[in-house]
């Protein structure tokens, strides 16, 4: 308890009280909107003058929303500063196939509420016309599921297939992980269908858990749109280990830290 004690005390005086930290949101907004050019999109949500949530697409990125891929995938992961907020972001890819983080919110907790929130804000930013038809991708969590059905109708919504593989290894044993795989990325219908086949005479237990998800919402051969060789989120998942360091940041340099990343790490790129 000393050397917590003795952190926190170090933190108060490198980062300042979290809790009044709070207060200076709307004036970072304001700094970030002054040094932008490009029309960055931030949706602040406050509750009887109390901060609740933030939303932020910056201008670097939706300059060139048009030159992306139709692929985004979405994820939610836990701060680590004392008031628990949850970081949602969403993540592209570009023409070259490199990893562009679009958008990021901190919100209260994860759940269908907040993350219709976070995709009617996704689409708000991208001026609507951009979206005439693409490809999400998560996990199975309820509430995204609920979510990107209501807030973004004209989504297909894939399901990562590593989190799938996952829950297959726990439920039935990892021997059934390589009969997955090969349904999931079977090149032909033919393929396919033999897998499939093969499953069902083997472990029918399995293959119905994996229909149930819906082929069509995992299989190449079966989804509707192109996934640019992507089955899984792992996009969105390397974006959060690579924002590690600054997800153990108080809520305000958490946001001037993910601002500093992008500019510094990638946007310049673009």
């Amino acid at each position: 308890m000393p050397a917590w004690r003795a952190r926190e005390r170090l933190r108060d005086i490198l980062d300042g009280d979290e809790g009044i930290s709070f207060s200076l949101i709307p004036a970072w907004i304001s700094r970030v909107e002054e040094a932008d050019t490009m029309g960055t999109y931030i949706e602040l949500k406050v509750s009887n003058n109390r901060f609740e949530a933030i939303f932020v697409m910056l201008g670097s990125i939706r300059a060139t929303l048009s030159t992306l891929r139709p692929f985004y995938a979405l994820d939610g992961t836990h701060t680590r500063s004392r008031y628990n907020l949850t970081l949602l972001i969403a993540v592209g890819i570009d023409a070259e196939d490199r990893i562009l983080p679009l958008a990021f919110a901190l919100v209260p907790v994860e759940n269908e509420v907040w993350w219709s929130w976070f995709c009617k804000n996704l689409v708000e930013a991208f001026e609507r016309d951009l979206l005439p038809s693409y490809v999400i991708i998560s996990d199975r969590d309820k509430g995204l599921l609920n979510a990107v059905e209501s807030e973004l109708p004209g989504a297909s919504h894939a399901m990562c297939c590593q989190h799938i593989a996952e829950n297959i290894h726990k439920r039935f044993g990892k021997e059934y992980k390589a009969p997955f795989w090969a349904i999931a990325r079977a090149q032909s219908q033919s393929a396919f269908d033999t897998a499939v086949q093969a499953l069902q005479r083997d472990a029918p237990q399995v293959e119905e858990y994996i229909s149930s998800i819906g082929y069509e919402n995992l299989a190449f051969t079966r989804f509707p749109r192109p996934r640019f060789g992507h089955d899984t989120s792992n996009i969105v998942e390397s974006t959060n280990s690579a924002w590690r360091e600054i997800r153990e940041l108080p809520p305000l340099q958490l946001l001037n830290g993910i601002y500093q990343w992008c500019l510094t790490t990638w946007y310049q790129r673009l």
